[in-house]
C-alpha cells in the first residue's frame, strides 16, 4: 500500500507513532472531511505516522483536534511457527489455534492489524524462541502486510 494522507488525533501526530483505525462512527457518515479521513484507510489495520502535514487543526466531535499526516500501514511484529519463520519469504497469515488469553504471548500471537488470509512478507526473523504455553515453537517476527 503507498502512502496516504488522512487526518489523526492530534496527539498521536508524531512521526513513528501507530494507530489502529478501528472504523468510523455515526457522526463520521455525514462529515465533509469524511473523504480524507476514513476513506483513505482500511478498519482493523495499524499505521505509522510518516509525517504531520500543515499545522491546521480540524475539529471532530468524535476525536477532538485532529491533524492531517500521511500514514503508511505499520510493520507489524507477529508470533509465527518456527518454520515458517524465514526472512524474505511472503506467506498467507494464519494466527495460532490458542486460547490461553492470559498467555503474556498472547497478543503477539494474535496481533492487531492482521488477518486471517493477509498476505504478509517477513522482514526481519528475531533471535531466539517464543516460550509457549501450549508448546507451539514460534519466532517472534516482523512483517509487511502485502496488499
Amino acid at each position: 500500500m503507498d502512502d496516504v494522507v488522512t487526518l489523526v488525533p492530534k496527539s498521536l501526530t508524531k512521526r513513528g507513532s501507530n494507530f489502529l483505525f478501528s472504523g468510523t462512527s455515526e457522526s463520521c457518515g455525514s462529515c465533509q472531511l469524511r473523504r480524507v479521513c476514513v476513506e483513505n484507510v482500511q478498519e482493523g489495520r495499524l499505521y505509522e505516522v510518516l509525517s504531520a502535514k500543515k499545522r491546521k487543526v480540524f475539529a471532530c466531535p468524535e476525536y477532538g483536534e485532529l491533524m492531517a499526516c500521511e500514514v503508511k500501514m505499520a510493520d507489524v511484529s507477529v508470533n509465527l511457527p518456527a518454520e515458517s519463520a524465514i526472512e524474505g519469504i511472503t506467506l498467507q497469515y494464519s494466527p495460532a489455534r490458542c486460547e490461553e488469553v492470559t498467555c503474556p504471548n498472547y497478543e503477539s500471537c494474535l496481533p492487531l492489524g492482521l488477518m486471517t488470509g493477509d498476505t504478509i512478507s517477513l522482514i526481519r526473523v528475531k533471535r531466539g524462541t517464543v516460550k509457549c504455553q501450549i508448546g507451539l515453537k514460534l519466532r517472534v517476527c516482523d512483517v509487511r502486510l502485502e496488499l
